[in-house]
């Protein structure tokens, strides 16, 4: 009953048309995405994680506060400023890379153990991919430790 009601509503909109202008006769739907297919299912992973990165690393404060590519201290260029609450271009960008690097890692042990079937071809991406995530997470902890000034 509702659905004849909305119908019925949605039929007696007029929309205003130029006359002697060809009227299109189509009607818009939103798009199917279809997950079943692993190609969708990884395109749609990549998205997710490139743009899960982009917003650890603080793009949008970036581009709304555009922060100055290197700062010199001691007339020496460095890429992590300690004991300064600002953010550095480069700083963006390693932290950035940082994380594409752990969110490769991970992705590279999920795909060694569910596709490898030889040993030893697994064992070497499953170690690659934990060797990935552990560089990444202790370069990040360093750099976070060095940004609260509890490293020299």
């Amino acid at each position: 009953m509702a659905s004849k009601v909305k119908k019925s509503l949605v039929q007696k909109i007029r929309i205003p048309w130029i006359p002697g202008f060809y009227k299109p006769e189509f009607k818009l739907k939103p798009p199917e995405i279809d997950f079943s297919d692993p190609g969708v299912r990884q395109t749609a992973f990549l998205v997710v994680m490139i743009f899960s990165a982009l917003m650890a690393t603080g793009v949008i404060f970036m581009a709304v506060n555009p922060p100055p590519a290197l700062i010199t201290i001691y007339e020496r260029p460095t890429v992590i400023l300690p004991d300064v609450d600002r953010q550095t271009l480069s700083e963006g960008i390693v932290v950035f890379s940082l994380f594409i690097m752990a969110i490769g890692g991970l992705y590279l042990m999920r795909r060694s153990i569910e596709f490898f079937t030889e040993r030893e071809s697994r064992s070497l991406w499953l170690g690659l991919g934990f060797v990935l995530v552990l560089v990444s997470s202790l370069s990040l902890t360093y750099f976070l430790m060095m940004k609260l000034g509890l490293v020299g």
